[in-house]
């Protein structure tokens, strides 16, 4: 009789919030990704970061929860879109608008996915520092399976200039 796989895959998602309650819509969102998405293995502190492509709004509190998950990773995404819409989110055609919440998956295991919809890793991670920081502060030595690169060295070649520091802390 084949035994069962007990394997299950480790995701990254970074959580982030610039309207309302932020870190109160932090709190929410992990709590859900708990409750739908799987066991939550690690959070990193929270940091606030500069708006990313759209300065013209408040700052973001952002957040890394790490899962452990059974759930594949397009029913993951659907969970986090899910999430965000129970959340509040409200889509607009506008990139990089504010929002209440939002939530990444930023890695999956190390798989690499290209499909409709959904791309891990996060295609644009490695050019955000508010997605490294807090990467670096869970798993420095975390591998990046596109570029074959630590999140430490692409923080290193990271050209974002936005701050990004704790919330109860110093700025970096």
């Amino acid at each position: 009789m084949p035994q069962e796989n007990q394997f299950m895959p480790i995701a990254h998602l970074m959580t982030g919030s610039n309207l309302g309650n932020r870190e109160e819509n932090l709190q929410k969102a992990m709590e859900e990704i708990a409750r739908r998405a799987g066991k939550v293995i690690y959070l990193s502190g929270i940091y606030v970061s500069d708006p990313w492509g759209n300065a013209d709004q408040q700052q973001f509190l952002n957040q890394l929860v790490v899962i452990e998950t059974g759930k594949t990773a397009r029913e993951l995404m659907d969970t986090c879109l899910e999430t965000e819409k129970m959340l509040g989110r409200v889509r607009s055609n506008e990139q990089n608008s504010p929002r209440t919440i939002d939530i990444d998956i930023l890695f999956y295991g190390n798989d690499i996915i290209e499909e409709e919809g959904l791309m891990i890793p996060h295609p644009r991670l490695h050019l955000r520092n508010f997605c490294l920081i807090p990467l670096i502060e869970v798993h420095p030595a975390l591998v990046h399976p596109v570029f074959d690169k630590t999140v430490w060295q692409l923080y290193r070649e990271c050209s974002d200039r936005g701050r990004v520091y704790p919330k109860d802390g110093q700025e970096l």
